[in-house]
């Protein structure tokens, strides 16, 4: 697995990376290159893991309706304010990318993180940037087209965050913590800015056209772009933490098989709740989640059939497309030989 890490690295001309597998008989990590100051990369690197943060705060949400706090088909405005919201879309709704909210645009966004790299936003303040009267992002309903653009949206987990605030009476931080994370033992993973990772970090390689990064700040990237990212991409790991929470996850240890269920459930757009989906060539299904911080890349897969689970990190800008899941994919195969 090192040296197809190695390889993958050496042939994608990337800095660096980061990945674990996690399997039924056993768990491997590795770490290949450097980070964006040049530093080299080691297994227990922590990097922001972007979009699949929305795993977690989806596992949280689904936990708490589990638990009679939350009514995923009751409307959102049920709990929190939102000021473009004119058809009802309930909680369920927002979960699944299905909400048709507006979003909230990188030339709006992005300046003013960049201004002030220093500054903890919330997602109260986040909320506050979405234009009411701006572009709706698909329809309400199942989205049909492949397209993410037309039905991926954010905002919606910036919400769910706050939902998570308003039905526990502390922080989703805090919540997150208590609920999923004690009871795994997972230790390496923080949602920032309430919590603040620990060494060993690993810098992003920057994008030089605007700034984003700032390790000296504490947060990754900095404590304006890792807490901008809001309820759907504030969170920081290592790969071996994010390989065990999403083991933990869609193994039904986190969560009752009930919850992993319904995240998995089938769609027409291959997105369930707080989970993306593929059905394989060979009928098996593959549940998890890219992430993609501009200037950072994450990716959490795991296959049901086989228990295996594969999270890969890179300190580096990867695209709309990360390069990742072909790779994800063979330390899979390398890992059933290994078994």
């Amino acid at each position: 697995m090192q040296s197809a890490l190695d390889a993958w690295i050496e042939s994608t001309g990337l800095v660096g990376a980061t990945a674990a597998v996690v399997t039924p008989d056993g768990t491997w990590a590795g770490a290949a290159g450097m980070d964006g100051t040049g530093a080299a990369l080691v297994p227990t690197s922590a990097l922001p893991i972007a979009s699949v943060t929305k795993t977690v705060t989806g596992a949280e949400v689904m936990l708490l309706a589990q638990q009679g706090k939350i009514d995923l088909d009751a409307p959102v405005t049920t709990y929190v304010d939102v000021p473009w919201d004119t058809r009802g879309a309930t909680v369920r709704e927002l979960l699944g990318m299905r909400s048709g909210f507006p979003g909230l645009e990188d030339a709006v966004l992005l300046p003013k993180v960049a201004a002030d790299l220093s500054q903890r936003w919330t997602n109260k303040q986040l909320v506050a940037l979405v234009d009411p009267s701006g572009p709706r992002i698909g329809t309400r309903g199942a989205p049909t087209t492949g397209d993410m653009s037309t039905w991926y949206n954010s905002v919606n987990f910036d919400l769910l965050a706050m939902v998570i605030e308003k039905v526990t009476g502390t922080t989703t931080a805090a919540a997150i913590r208590r609920d999923l994370l004690e009871p795994l033992a997972l230790e390496r993973i923080w949602w920032q800015p309430e919590e603040k990772p620990t060494a060993p970090l690993a810098a992003a390689l920057d994008d030089p056209a605007r700034k984003l990064s700032d390790p000296a700040t504490g947060y990754l990237p900095s404590t304006a772009w890792g807490s901008a990212m809001g309820g759907g991409g504030c969170m920081v790991a290592d790969a071996p933490t994010l390989a065990a929470w999403g083991a933990a996850l869609y193994g039904a240890r986190a969560v009752p098989q009930s919850v992993v269920d319904q995240m998995a459930g089938a769609s027409p757009d291959g997105y369930g709740l707080a989970t993306a989906r593929a059905v394989l060539d060979d009928g098996s299904l593959l549940l998890g989640h890219l992430g993609d911080a501009r200037i950072a890349g994450s990716l959490l897969f795991h296959w049901p059939a086989t228990g295996v689970t594969v999270a890969v990190l890179v300190p580096q800008g990867l695209g709309d497309e990360p390069p990742t899941p072909a790779f994800a994919e063979s330390l899979a195969a390398l890992a059933l030989l290994a078994t």
